[in-house]
């Protein structure tokens, strides 16, 4: 307590804590002012430094490196699986990995995804456990990822992580995703005139209404569904989704009747036809009564080309 109480008194002098370091033996009685206190501490942390980097330090000290090193790389090499296994790994069963590799490399051409951001993980898993294995930076085509082991000669196995580009990437995270800003495109596309987000009479907030003048003519509702689910859950969502959009309608009625001519369609990313057209015979009343569509992108994209 007593030096606490002697360094507040201190600070309140120009010479205050030089004589209070002086007076508890911190720095020589030489120095006259705080500038050569600074060099003193500075010269004082080299010299510490040299001694403690004496070469018996130095294997200890590079063994404690490595260990914090291999505690890093483990924690990364689990996020770099758990990123494959939740993004990619889902697709091996119904997509080709060639054709996938050829849709990055043109992502990567025109600049969609960018390389040398991240750290990639290349490993042999032929030869025995830390044969051959690391982390390293790389900034290359995806096709021309492949790595041979130079101990057994086969391919290595990789993790490789992109960086994806603000602007796309700020889509992909949006609540409807990238069908969002299709839809959107599409629309300005043929000159529908439309608005998005839009609260219309205190209802629920609606994705996007297409316009004639002043009028209300249209009201699109978009959905992103997990495409990793059975054919089953995906009818569920639709229909969900459905009952959904007919309490907004019902709130549009009540507050206008001429709302129940205006049509209403549902967009989702499920492209396989048969299950929209499963979900639409099941909800075939629904759909008449409140004039409600569903489409899967491509028939909607043919539905304003032929009739928008």
């Amino acid at each position: 307590m007593e030096f606490i109480s002697k360094f507040f008194d201190a600070v309140q002098e120009e010479n205050g804590v030089l004589d209070l370091l002086k007076e508890y033996k911190v720095i020589p009685d030489n120095l006259s002012n705080m500038e050569e206190v600074g060099k003193y501490v500075e010269n004082e942390i080299t010299e510490e430094t040299k001694k403690f980097l004496k070469k018996q330090n130095f294997s200890q000290m590079f063994l404690s490196i490595d260990d914090v090193s291999h505690f890093y790389h483990s924690i990364l090499k689990e996020s770099l699986i758990n990123g494959y296994q939740q993004n990619i790994y889902v697709l091996i069963d119904k997509e080709n990995f060639k054709s996938r590799v050829k849709l990055f490399d043109k992502l990567y051409e025109i600049g969609i995804l960018i390389g040398g951001k991240f750290k990639s993980y290349f490993e042999c898993i032929n030869c025995l456990p830390d044969t051959f294995n690391g982390f390293i930076t790389c900034n290359i085509q995806p096709s021309k990822l492949k790595v041979k082991c130079p101990q057994c000669g086969k391919d290595t196995n990789y993790l490789v992580p992109y960086f994806i580009i603000d602007e796309l990437f700020e889509q992909i995270i949006h609540a409807d995703g990238l069908l969002y800003f299709a839809i959107e495109y599409l629309l300005n596309l043929y000159k529908i005139e439309f608005d998005k987000s839009v609260n219309l009479e205190n209802g629920n907030e609606l994705d996007f209404i297409l316009k004639n003048g002043k009028s209300v003519s249209g009201i699109l509702e978009i959905k992103m569904f997990k495409n990793d689910k059975s054919n089953e859950v995906k009818i569920k969502n639709i229909k969900e989704t459905i009952g959904q959009m007919k309490k907004s309608k019902k709130t549009l009625m009540k507050a206008d009747k001429n709302y129940s001519n205006v049509p209403s369609f549902l967009i989702t990313n499920i492209s396989d036809t048969s299950i929209v057209d499963s979900a639409k015979n099941d909800l075939r009343e629904d759909l008449r009564e409140f004039n409600i569509d569903i489409f899967t992108p491509n028939a909607f994209y043919g539905f304003v080309k032929d009739k928008l």
